[in-house]
Formats: structure tokens, sequence, C-alpha cells
């Protein structure tokens, strides 16, 4: 059996659900890549996209922020316990970065509409934002609570500029980006929105997934897919949503999806832009084959 043959048999339900997605207008258009092993074993790209059309990742981009965070937990200028204060001495709660990178800080999240505003300028700075950030009060007590947001991410790239001198959108770009041979990855925009600011083509995602191992440490990756939020229901680690068997993956407002799964030793890359797009890529996820 060749090759194409091979994954129309293994790859069918997916291929039409996505032209289903399409027609029923729950996607406008979408490519998808399905990797295993380091070789692409499906694509498709379907409702006038093209596979390398360049993508919002929106916070698909949280894996890769928190990645480029943790290369400096391997070089030894930060820590993930050391506390906010360390490197903000006004803010006097006890937030760590552990903290900042798994929603469980005490600094709102993306619930709170009222407050979200103050990272959703994009005429001000990163360093502006943040300062604006810590001068609230802390929405519940660090670790008490999940509260998904990016607010707390951007405190985490805050510091990052503050330990290296660089801007977080150059910082991610020597780091993460240029090692990853990822050749359309950019923040893009004044503000350098940490967690969800990136854009991308699906094949940049599978070549940070690719180069994942490479760029931190063993024992950094184990702490990002390890779950940090106690006995809170959520399953979250530090900038990955943790899944069944050993997988891991995350998802942008605009249904981007990032998807790793090492026991199989498969990576799928999803990219559309909607917000209608919910539900899309767990859709897609469920039609892999087992």
């Amino acid at each position: 059996m060749n090759l194409l043959l091979l994954a129309a048999n293994l790859f069918g339900a997916l291929d039409a659900y996505v032209d289903e997605a399409i027609a029923k207008k729950t996607v406008p258009h979408a490519v998808v890549l399905v990797e295993r092993d380091g070789k692409v074993v499906f694509e498709k790209a379907a409702g006038g996209a093209k596979r390398g059309d360049v993508y919002a990742l929106a916070s698909t981009s949280k894996p890769i922020a928190a990645t480029a965070i943790l290369t400096l937990v391997d070089q030894g200028k930060l820590s993930l316990d050391d506390p906010v204060s360390k490197f903000f001495p006004a803010f006097q709660e006890a937030s760590t970065i552990r903290q900042l990178l798994s929603h469980t800080s005490g600094i709102f999240g993306n619930n709170d509409t009222a407050r979200l505003k103050l990272i959703r300028d994009p005429q001000q700075l990163l360093a502006d934002a943040v300062e604006n950030v810590l001068r609230e009060p802390l929405a519940y007590k660090p670790g008490a609570e999940y509260r998904y947001g990016g607010a707390s991410f951007c405190v985490a790239g805050r510091i990052a500029e503050k330990i290296t001198g660089e801007g977080f959108d150059a910082f991610a770009k020597r780091v993460v980006f240029e090692p990853a041979g990822m050749k359309t990855a950019a923040y893009k925009g004044r503000l350098v929105l940490v967690p969800g600011g990136i854009s991308c083509s699906a094949d940049d995602l599978l070549r940070f997934a690719r180069a994942y191992p490479k760029l931190i440490s063993a024992k950094a990756r184990a702490e990002m897919t390890t779950k940090q939020t106690g006995a809170l229901k959520q399953n979250y680690g530090l900038g990955w949503q943790l899944l069944d068997g050993g997988a891991y993956g995350h998802g942008g407002a605009f249904g981007t999806y990032l998807y790793i799964d090492p026991a199989r030793k498969l990576t799928v890359a999803v990219m559309t832009s909607t917000e209608r797009a919910s539900g899309f890529a767990a859709e897609i996820l469920k039609r892999l084959p087992k």
C-alpha cells in the first residue's frame, strides 16, 4: 500500500470533518498538519487556505512563551519559586513565577473583563501594562484558585525582559524562534502580548514541537508538563494544558491548537481564524487514528 493510500485510509474521517466544518461555517478556512515520528503524515488546507498561511495563535502562544522563560531557569538566572517581589519590590504579595505560568498567582484572569483592558491596549508597552497590573489588588490568595488568563504571563514576560535586557519579542526570537527554525514566527504590534501575540504558520508550530526537547532541559520540560495546580481540578502545567495519556496541548481564541502526544510520537497543528471555532480542534483530535 502506498503512503498516499495509507494516509487516506487512516485520516479519512479527519479529512471529511474539516470539509464538513467549512461547509457548515463552523470555521471559514483551516490548515491541519499531523506529524508522526518527525514526518508529516497528513496535511489539509481548505476553505481557500494555503499550508504556508500565517495565523494569529492567540493563546496557543502560551507554551512557546513559557518555553522561552524556562530557558532562563535552565541558565540559573531565574527560579520557578522566585517571588514576583524579587523583581518588583513594590509588589508585596507571595505570588511566584511558577504560579504566574500556571494561572494560580492571584492575579486576575480573563473572566475579569474590567481589568483585562490593562493588557489589551495595543499602544502601550509591556513594561507599562505590567506596572498597571501589579498595582491592582490580587483577585484571590496565590495558589488557592485557578483563573485562566493572560495578565500573569505578561508579568512573567516582563521579568524575562528585566533579566535579559531585551524586549520579550527579541528574547523569544533568540531563544525559541531562531533555534527552532520557525521562519514566520513573530510577535506582532507595539504591545508584546506575551501569552497571545505570536503569529506563525502551521509548519512553524510543528518546528517548535520538533525542537522543544532541544530548547530546554528534560527537567524544565518535566516542570512544564507536570500538574502545577495542586489539589485544584484543572490539569495545567506551565503553559500546557495536560491531557489524557501523557499528551499535552494548548489552544487559542481564534481556533488554533497545538497537540503533542509523546507516547504516540504524534503532533498536530490546527490553524484557523474565527471566534466561532470552539470545539473545532477537539473534533479533529477525536478523529486521529488510534
